[in-house]
């Protein structure tokens, strides 16, 4: 493929007789990159099965007695590893590790202030203010045989949570308040990340019910957006603003009732969820009011945006396939979170288990201690899912693009080749693997360092006392950042297009296309600011009824601890959906207005077999933006004095009338 041919990287393109695209004719581009991301996938495995081997994920949502022995498991497993480190303490390591398979729950007696056990289930019987030296129905300890008189309970957090009587006075339950204190302590003394993965796994069936339902109302939108451009975008501007205020309204409800309860009970995580619903209403109340003035101000624009959505709806009803490949995505994603959350939990729960001898009871007790290369590990398995999310959606942009490519530069629009979508998968998967692996690669890494600036802005705001300077100096670099990102996903986006067309590596594909886009910048940021602000909506719609639905079932979990967490999982996997989703038609918007702008620089229409490839309604559309843009370029005119007026409405009819001559 010669440059003469498809073009220089810098200049405009120039027209071919024999032009013909896609390129048939490639080679396989970057293949040093799909070679690192292979072995950065057999590091993956590598530490799986780390923490296959070292990790135990009861340690993290279930509770320990008060001798280290974790609830609902078998404890003597760790015989073997103790008596190796520790040969002179048998006897003590025979006593101390005990089978807890069928015990679940963590009982702590009213009797014994110090200590607690793990039992069956909690009692259902017994005042917890009233007890007897000797009872009817004790509870038996497993490790000195000394039995302990049961209370009415109930479980909260697998552990036995006194229940009082409404008709006793709460004043004089001194040994309830004493108990309850003692069962507060112990939800609080768990780590956020301990209790973060624990939800995790306890709310599992949250996450997929919210991902069936983010599927469906993603591909009913995508499909119904097909049919009925128009009606599509104002009902989602429209629904839009409804779900924000219903969910301003449902935070702030949902946050009055929570300080109720934290003010009777003082469990750290009813107060940070009420504080993350609190949070959550003034983030709800800032879009709303954003979202509000961005629609004023780009009202009349939106039409334009319908019409180039119209001509997107008609490649998108030639090209069927395209709309079902987001399932194959989809997929994709769901095998990769089915591989990457139980690592991540074997890996938190990864520790090595010691005796530590407590002075205050004079015994050993049973305890974990992490090791860096668990840490590190860690690092490196939540990176790998940055990647790989990134690469998925890379092969999907990069499929979409060279579909509706084919569609746009085939002139005759009944007679398309066969199965194109598919065409283009393989030529990705054959030839371009490689500078996905690439592009996705620097996207991931700017995404890690971001991450990485919060963590050191949160230490140096705890150094330095919430310092201005260093609160000013860190959001800087972090906007710095994150427009850096969203450029790098536009270049990235135009990039895969030019791939998925001419064949070239990633760099000199990113290249051609800020070139292209350079020239045409007027046409192109005209409808790409607009038309992705209308998809986002979009995805707005999707992540925050999936949210709403999170947030109710995870409330009626009692099981979970900071039940936020999995509904905030939920609604990121929602928008990660909904983006695949939708970037069917982001895609497609681009890959038509970048075609055209490459149509236009190789056909500019003085003879017959030099007429663009764009349909009629097509260049109608983007000769309205060139008018538009030149009348709002002359509406304002200074008199002889320098004052500024606006022109009124019959001049400018004037000048449409004059350039429709021009141009005729």
């Amino acid at each position: 493929m010669s440059e003469g041919k498809y073009g220089d990287l810098d200049s405009p393109f120039e027209y071919v007789e024999d032009f013909e695209v896609p390129v048939q004719d490639r080679k396989c581009k970057d293949i040093f990159w799909l070679f690192l991301f292979i072995l950065f996938w057999i590091g993956m495995v590598i530490v799986a099965i780390f923490g296959f081997v070292q990790g135990e994920p009861k340690r993290l949502y279930y509770p320990s007695d008060y001798r280290g022995n974790v609830c609902g498991y078998d404890n003597t497993k760790l015989e073997g590893h103790l008596t190796k480190n520790y040969p002179n303490l048998t006897k003590e390591i025979d006593h101390l590790l005990t089978d807890l398979t069928e015990s679940h729950y963590c009982f702590f007696p009213a009797e014994d202030y110090r200590k607690e056990y793990c039992i069956q289930d909690c009692p259902k019987e017994g005042d917890i203010n009233n007890l007897k030296e000797t009872c009817d129905r004790a509870l038996p300890n497993y490790l000195n045989k000394f039995k302990f008189c049961p209370y009415k309970s109930t479980p909260y957090l697998r552990r036995c949570f006194p229940q009082k009587d409404e008709e006793i006075n709460n004043n004089s339950n001194s040994t309830s308040s004493e108990t309850e204190d003692r069962i507060v302590e112990s939800v609080n003394d768990l780590g956020y990340i301990t209790q973060i993965m624990a939800d995790l796994v306890q709310g599992w069936y949250i996450i997929l019910t919210s991902i069936f339902i983010a599927v469906i109302l993603s591909f009913v939108w995508l499909y119904t957006m097909r049919k009925f451009v128009t009606f599509m975008v104002w009902f989602t501007i429209t629904l839009y603003l409804i779900i924000i205020i219903v969910g301003a309204i449902y935070c702030l409800l949902q946050y009055q009732q929570l300080q109720e309860k934290s003010d009777d009970l003082e469990i750290g995580n009813t107060q940070r969820n009420s504080t993350l619903f609190l949070v959550f209403f003034i983030i709800f109340d800032i879009f709303f009011l954003l979202s509000l003035i961005l629609l004023i101000y780009i009202r009349k624009r939106i039409k334009l945006v319908i019409a180039v959505l119209h001509e997107a709806s008609r490649a998108l009803s030639d090209m069927k396939g395209v709309l079902f490949f987001p399932f194959v995505v989809f997929l994709l994603i769901v095998l990769l979170f089915v591989w990457w959350v139980p690592v991540m939990t074997f890996l938190m729960s990864s520790g090595t288990a010691r005796l530590v001898f407590d002075d205050d009871d004079a015994v050993y007790k049973l305890d974990y201690e992490n090791s860096r290369s668990v840490n590190g590990a860690g690092i490196y398995h939540f990176f790998g899912l940055i990647w790989s999310i990134a690469f998925i959606l890379a092969l999907s942009q990069g499929t979409i693009a060279g579909a509706i490519a084919t569609w746009y530069w085939t002139r005759d629009k009944n007679n398309l080749p066969d199965n194109p979508t598919l065409k283009s998968f393989l030529r990705l998967v054959r030839y371009h693997l490689g500078s996905l692996a690439f592009g996705s690669l620097v996207l991931a890494m700017l995404q890690l360092f971001q991450m990485i600036l919060k963590f050191i802005n949160a230490k140096l705001e705890r150094a330095s006392k919430e310092s201005k300077m260093v609160k000013c100096f860190m959001c800087t670099c972090h906007c710095c950042l994150l427009c850096l990102e969203k450029w790098i996903r536009f270049l990235n986006r135009n990039s895969y297009i030019i791939l998925a067309v001419y064949g070239d590596s990633f760099c000199k594909s990113a290249k051609k296309a800020f070139f292209l886009i350079s020239r045409n910048i007027v046409r192109v940021m005209a409808v790409d600011f607009i038309g992705d602000f209308i998809l986002f909506l979009g995805k707005l719609i999707v992540t925050c009824i999936v949210g709403i639905v999170s947030v109710i079932m995870c409330r009626a979990n009692d099981d979970l601890t900071f039940y936020l967490i999995p509904a905030l999982v939920c609604g990121i996997l929602a928008y990660s959906i909904s983006s695949a989703f939708m970037s069917v038609v982001e895609m497609t918007i681009d890959t038509i207005l970048l075609s055209f702008c490459e149509d236009c620089e190789r056909h500019d229409g003085s003879t017959v077999d030099q007429e663009p490839y764009a349909t009629e309604e097509l260049l109608e559309f983007m000769n309205n933006i060139k008018h538009e843009k030149k009348n709002e370029n002359e509406a304002i005119i200074q008199d002889a004095d320098g004052n500024e007026y606006e022109k009124d409405d019959n001049e400018l009819e004037g000048i449409d009338s004059s350039q429709d001559e021009d141009n005729k």
